[in-house]
């Protein structure tokens, strides 16, 4: 990419409270993330009851200046002094912003060397440094906060996803087609602790292994995964027990893919040759925050040409967990723009075009009030 003063506004939403966009399947399909415990519990329902008001604290308008653009925003983190990081899945970097909203500064790009990378799955602040991680090499690489680099670290087998846990712990997620166990709590050099979530709709129909993903992050004692094709968000503790199993409130009746599978007789494809899960309403993303609270973000998935989250969905979600029973209480929020991650005060970052101006990003903070 070329640079360019034009911008790019995303606006991060954050709730306090306490991917990316679908993945490309491996058969051209978009994948995504989680899976199900053999010992699961029937999925509970779950009282659509919004009990809290979203406030809008203050807002950060993202401006990238003579910089590269910020071309397809991934994740989002922000450290203690309020610097935002952003992982650009396009350039293969992180595009860091000061707390004004002013580009700062890149970290890592494209390439096969030290700091370099392949495909950027995800980063995250972590601790007083930066953590990025390709799938692609199964390569976990630190950073300064100020973009050295320090350290890489050879993740085995290579998990699809990671996501970093309470500044502690690393959450491996793996691809469905990998088989197994797609979960993995592990310490922060990799070595793994516990492995869990073997969804049984993979074990009747395994074809749709290369057709789904896992969805899921973890915060505060609680992991949160979801399969996309399947309405069920199943929560798990540090242990990898599960602990709830619930249904997601959509208000639009999340789509089934096993079913829609079977239906079509079994094939991927329909007569119109359009794929037989395309337009299915599906869980995208999923941000685990504070007080036992996850936001999930659901849209109609899109066979064609994919799903563009920033040009917003069909709902987002909050959902708060009582306890560990399966009761939940839900917000729902405006679905413009796509959420990215969770903020340093367990908020949640949503990146959003200004109303202003559609080439621009705006961070938002919410609060419950």
């Amino acid at each position: 990419m070329q640079a360019t003063h034009k911008k790019v506004t995303a606006r991060f939403t954050m709730l306090p409270a306490g991917r990316r966009c679908i993945a490309s399947a491996l058969a051209a399909l978009a994948a995504w993330q989680v899976t199900a415990c053999a010992n699961e519990a029937p999925a509970t329902p779950v009282a659509a009851r919004a009990n809290t008001t979203p406030v809008i604290r203050d807002s950060l308008r993202l401006a990238d200046d003579t910089f590269n653009i910020l071309a397809k925003p991934l994740l989002a983190s922000r450290d203690r002094t309020g610097r935002i990081y952003i992982a650009d899945v396009s350039d293969k970097n992180i595009k860091v912003y000061d707390a004004t909203g002013a580009r700062v500064s890149d970290i890592g790009r494209a390439g096969v060397r030290p700091g370099e990378f392949t495909q950027l799955a995800s980063a995250q602040v972590f601790g007083d440094h930066l953590m990025a991680y390709s799938f692609q090499q199964g390569l976990m690489s630190e950073f300064t906060s100020s973009g050295k680099f320090l350290r890489a670290t050879t993740l085995k087998p290579a998990p699809f996803d990671l996501r970093i846990v309470d500044d502690s712990l690393l959450l491996e997620i793996s691809h469905p087609g990998d088989g197994g166990p797609l979960l993995a709590i592990a310490r922060a050099d990799g070595r793994v602790l516990a492995r869990f979530f073997a969804p049984r709709q993979f074990n009747v129909f395994p074809e749709l292994r290369f057709m789904s993903g896992i969805i899921a992050d973890a915060h505060n004692g609680f992991i949160y995964a979801g399969v996309f094709g399947s309405d069920t968000l199943h929560v798990f503790n540090y242990a990898g027990k599960n602990v709830a199993t619930l249904q997601i409130p959509s208000r639009v009746a999340l789509g089934q893919m096993d079913v829609l599978f079977a239906r079509n007789g079994g094939a991927v494809r329909r007569a119109d040759s359009t794929w037989f899960h395309d337009g299915m309403q599906a869980l995208m993303r999923l941000v685990a925050l504070d007080s036992g609270r996850v936001a999930l973000q659901l849209a109609k998935y899109d066979g064609r040409v994919g799903n563009n989250l920033l040009n917003g969905s069909e709902e987002i979600l909050v959902l708060r967990m009582n306890g560990s029973n399966a009761t939940s209480v839900v917000d729902r929020l405006p679905a413009r723009g796509m959420i990215l991650g969770r903020d340093s005060d367990g908020g949640l970052l949503v990146a959003e075009h200004a109303p202003d101006n559609q080439a621009q990003l705006l961070i938002l903070h919410k609060t419950f009030r």
